[in-house]
């Protein structure tokens, strides 16, 4: 919840900055931007309680930070989400998923994204179906973001993750290679 109340604190001064009038309700997750009648629910969704509030709703994009991270349930509300993409005739919906490799659903998007297609170079979702929505990923690393203190930051990454050399080179570097060399994980369950 930390992380979802930190971004949500930035999109709300960005918002203010940009808009003016915005209001936050923090018990529902709902920003309101009055200038534009629009609004922008920040919600946690790892559950079926935490799923079954999206039901009946209407949105335009989906913003997912930290998906990476997801464990399978989420990753599955997450893609069920997609049901309730129904903007208006003249917009496009839009799904933007943020993700550092390594993490729990690291397999998840080599398949899905990653091992689709090179970098920047747009995929349909399903081949052969030109109704199928275009995809995009990309990669970066730490030293694209000009508003660290890069040397600091490559020490603590290097730091956070001197037991595991595969994640070392994923965070420094934004590598979206295989787990451990190999493209199955085992799970001993």
């Amino acid at each position: 919840w930390s992380g979802l109340a930190q971004i949500q604190d930035m999109i709300v001064d960005l918002a203010r900055s940009a808009y003016g009038r915005c209001t936050m309700n923090k018990s529902e997750g709902l920003l309101t931007v009055h200038t534009t009648d629009s609004q922008i629910a920040f919600s946690q969704i790892a559950d079926d309680a935490s799923y079954s509030k999206h039901q009946g709703k209407t949105y335009c994009s989906l913003y997912q930070d930290e998906f990476g991270n997801y464990g399978p349930q989420s990753v599955q509300f997450s893609d069920r989400l997609r049901s309730n993409l129904r903007p208006p005739a003249s917009f496009r919906a839009h799904i933007h998923r943020n993700a550092n490799p390594m993490g729990k659903a690291h397999t998840y998007c080599m398949r899905r994204y990653v091992l689709r297609s090179p970098p920047g170079v747009p995929f349909r979702e399903i081949d052969g179906d030109d109704l199928s929505p275009w995809f995009t990923w990309f990669t970066s690393d730490f030293t694209a973001n000009p508003h660290l203190d890069q040397a600091s930051y490559e020490r603590q990454i290097s730091a956070a993750s001197q037991h595991s050399l595969p994640l070392q080179r994923a965070w420094l570097t934004g590598a979206w290679e295989s787990l451990g060399g190999s493209m199955f994980q085992l799970d001993p369950a």
